[in-house]
């Protein structure tokens, strides 16, 4: 069946695999949007298939090659299933359904964890700033928003959480306890 042949494809392209973790990137429609599902938006299209070809210039990453030993290890998203293994049935599992369907949409992209925190924040940062360009480029900043979620980008949330928190001790906490402390000496 059209189904099983999908399946070994992915399967054969996107192996489940230890000492990886994903990072996800949630495109979302904003209320001002079009009424239609989200991968249908006019640049959607080009958005996923150009953060596709920028992580394969920058990371060497071929949806059709896998790499086991490879740092970048795969990405997957609507317009590329549909388009690289015609996998439509498959895609539409990364666009919402239900009450809210076909208002956002994943891109998923797996990374091996055995290299450097700075080379795993390079490559957050890569997807972030490429994203937001590309909904730019394609005329959809004012349409679609766009986060990243997974282990790091929480786990950077937090330092910056923390960072924030320290200057504000540092710059009005800090003071207050030596002025206090000086009145009462």
């Amino acid at each position: 069946s059209d189904s099983a042949v999908a399946s070994a494809k992915i399967n054969k392209h996107f192996p489940s695999q230890s000492g990886t973790n994903q990072v996800t990137i949630l495109l979302k429609k904003k209320n001002a949007a079009p009424e239609t599902s989200i991968v249908e938006l006019p640049g959607m299209k080009q958005v996923q298939l150009s953060l596709y070809n920028a992580t394969r210039d920058e990371y060497g990453y071929d949806i059709t090659e896998p790499c086991d030993d490879c740092f970048f290890r795969s990405m997957q998203s609507y317009w590329l299933l549909s388009d690289t293994f015609n996998a439509t049935m498959l895609a539409r599992s990364f666009v919402s359904t239900g009450d809210e369907e076909g208002e956002s949409t994943l891109v998923v992209v797996t990374y091996d964890t055995g290299h450097t925190t700075d080379k795993i924040d390079d490559l957050i940062d890569f997807l972030d700033k490429r994203v937001k360009g590309f909904l730019e480029d394609f005329g959809l900043s004012d349409h679609v928003s766009h986060g990243l979620t997974g282990i790091q980008p929480f786990a950077d949330a937090i330092l910056e959480g923390i960072a924030e928190d320290l200057e504000i001790m540092d710059t009005a906490v800090l003071p207050l306890a030596l002025l206090v402390l000086a009145s009462i000496v």
